[in-house]
């Protein structure tokens, strides 16, 4: 519904915009014990059991699906440039983030141009519209 999609939208907002706060400062603080690349791991699973729960398509884990893959784009991205910067060094560091930035760029546009359509038009069976399972 209209309802659901808003609070997912909302809850997707809030959750990655705190976990970058989070996240950030706890990575900084306790580098030490829990490194950037530990976080990294708990990120990866964040992300993974975000895309498995979204995937059972009930409204409640649903949302926590959402709730998680918030937290897990918000973390993954405050992690990953002092990563970067640890494992080349900061000379250049801004070579490097614009090359991700690109090489993501381009991932998503073949996704959405190439990958997804044919997705869709397959599962339509010819249909114009892809109604789903």
């Amino acid at each position: 519904s209209r309802d659901a999609a808003g609070l997912g939208v909302a809850l997707f907002a809030l959750t990655s915009a705190v976990s970058r706060m989070v996240v950030g400062v706890l990575s900084d603080r306790y580098n030490r014990v829990f490194t950037r690349f530990h976080w990294l791991q708990v990120v990866a699973v964040c992300g993974v059991c975000s895309q498995y729960l979204v995937s059972t398509m009930a409204l409640g884990t649903v949302m926590l699906g959402v709730l998680l893959a918030g937290l897990s784009f918000g973390a993954f991205y405050t992690i990953l440039v002092p990563v970067v910067n640890e494992m080349y060094g900061p000379r250049d560091l801004g070579k490097i983030m614009m090359t991700l930035a690109a090489s993501l760029a381009a991932a998503s546009l073949i996704i959405c141009k190439v990958m997804l359509p044919a997705f869709y038009s397959r599962a339509a069976g010819g249909a114009a519209i892809c109604l789903g399972a």
